[in-house]
């Protein structure tokens, strides 16, 4: 019976292709923006995944001072004085590293780059665990040293086979590079800042800093907030981030300056996981659930509109209700068929139209893995099926068999009320839709806006 539900569903699309061309358009629009809107927000609270440590380690920001007017709220970074600070006053953490991002031009032979370089201190390579190709983190006890990736090894020397040479930086300080490493994925958020393309590729000690800089490394600085520079702390596996955050909440009040109080009033801690979403903590925006609410109301509309769509084609089709009544037919399996009918041109619709797209806008690399993701896929269609198809299945099948012949049904009034109410409610989530696009949109050209104004280093 399912089958043969099935090749009538399909033949009847055959037989109305326009119709079924904008149900399935809509419907895949619909679902295609929420199985993506799913996917998305999947990938972007699973950064840094590949890192063994990942559950362990947490990133320190900074909550602005209330009089403090520069457009955050907060600050995914906080002072590199802040690091050496809590190695010495935490004495159950495992770890702390500084990641402190500076612009030079470097050059290899003939070829010149600006290059954003990453000075870290040595306890970043027992945080992030790295696939290196040549050498490995002991060359960091050099701090003439400098890591490359493959990436940026190719686009300097041309090959990976690179240990050995020397990289200049603002033509007069010297660095030999002692490693390689395979380039880090982009589900990172050393590859994934919103505004900074502060990718992880020519990487430093941080003692370096103080040829270059005259830096103070071991005390810090107090001066310098850059949305670039990072503290982290790796935790042993019987401390947690509510444990961390207590005793940061003492270090803020033992050592802080009062100068600084001025500018930032706590410190805040991140999961690693979490770290490329803080951008948005910045402004207070819980971008994942924009983004989950925004693929469900979408569905919703799409569903909406395939109800008002089917109920006025169906009403098309009282004569051959009547005719199937008369035959024998009962409600339960016309019920079955428009329903069948319904499910069916929900799966043509679930078609992965927008992710290879998306992921060549954006260079990110979300997926859709069949596997995994099938169950609920398969959920998702029937319930969109069934849900978007119940309401006109039911109208057009509840007509006696005299009724429906004489097409009474396309003539009466029954059922105007309802889909006067589900137009209405379909206007109505496409404003609230729209409002709450607008103030995304708003809110980044804040960001964009107040981090073009705010140091890199």
């Amino acid at each position: 019976m399912f089958w043969n539900n099935v090749l009538i569903a399909l033949r009847n699309l055959s037989k109305h292709k326009v119709f079924a061309l904008m149900n399935i358009l809509g419907l895949s629009i619909g679902l295609v923006v929420f199985v993506f809107g799913n996917l998305l927000v999947r990938y972007e609270a699973n950064h840094d995944a590949n890192f063994a440590n990942a559950d362990h380690i947490y990133s320190i920001g900074s909550n602005a001072a209330p009089g403090l007017e520069v457009g955050f709220s907060r600050f995914n970074s906080t002072f590199s004085a802040v690091a050496p600070l809590i190695e010495s006053d935490l004495e159950d953490i495992e770890s702390v590293a500084r990641s402190m991002v500076y612009e030079y031009l470097v050059s290899a032979g003939e070829e010149s780059f600006y290059q954003l370089i990453r000075f870290v201190d040595p306890g970043f390579f027992s945080m992030f665990d790295l696939d290196f190709i040549q050498g490995d983190a002991a060359v960091f006890s050099d701090p003439a040293a400098v890591l490359l990736t493959e990436s940026s090894a190719i686009r300097y020397f041309g090959t990976t086979d690179v240990v050995g040479q020397v990289l200049t930086l603002d033509n007069q300080y010297d660095f030999r590079v002692g490693a390689v490493v395979q380039n880090l994925p982009q589900n990172t958020h050393f590859n994934s800042a919103v505004f900074f393309d502060a990718a992880f590729e020519v990487v430093i000690p941080i003692e370096a800093l103080a040829r270059l800089r005259d830096y103070d490394v071991a005390a810090g600085d107090w001066n310098n907030l850059s949305l670039t520079n990072m503290v982290y702390v790796q935790l042993p596996p019987n401390l947690d981030g509510v444990w961390l955050q207590s005793q940061l909440d003492a270090l803020y009040e033992r050592h802080t300056p009062e100068d600084q109080r001025d500018v930032f009033e706590s410190f805040y801690v991140t999961p690693l996981r979490m770290v490329n979403l803080s951008i948005w903590q910045t402004l207070g925006l819980p971008i994942i659930t924009v983004v989950q609410l925004l693929s469900l109301l979408v569905l919703i509309v799409a569903c909406v509109n395939y109800t008002n769509l089917a109920t006025a084609q169906s009403m098309g089709r009282s004569r051959e209700v009547g005719m199937r009544k008369t035959m024998g037919a009962g409600r339960g399996q016309l019920l079955a068929q428009f329903l069948t009918e319904s499910v069916v041109i929900a799966t043509l619709a679930m078609l992965e139209l927008i992710v290879p797209l998306f992921n060549t806008a954006t260079n990110k690399v979300l997926a859709l893995n069949y596997i995994e993701t099938l169950p609920w896929l398969v959920l998702a269609v029937v319930i969109v099926g069934v849900g978007a198809g119940m309401y006109p299945a039911m109208l057009i099948t509840k007509a006696t068999p005299i009724e429906a012949l004489r097409d009474s049904a396309r003539k009466g009034r029954k059922g105007s009320r309802t889909r006067s109410m589900m137009i209405g409610g379909q206007f109505a989530i496409s404003a609230f839709m729209l409002a709450l696009v607008a103030i995304v949109f708003m809110q980044n050209e804040r960001v964009k806006a107040s981090s073009s104004e705010f140091p890199r280093s």
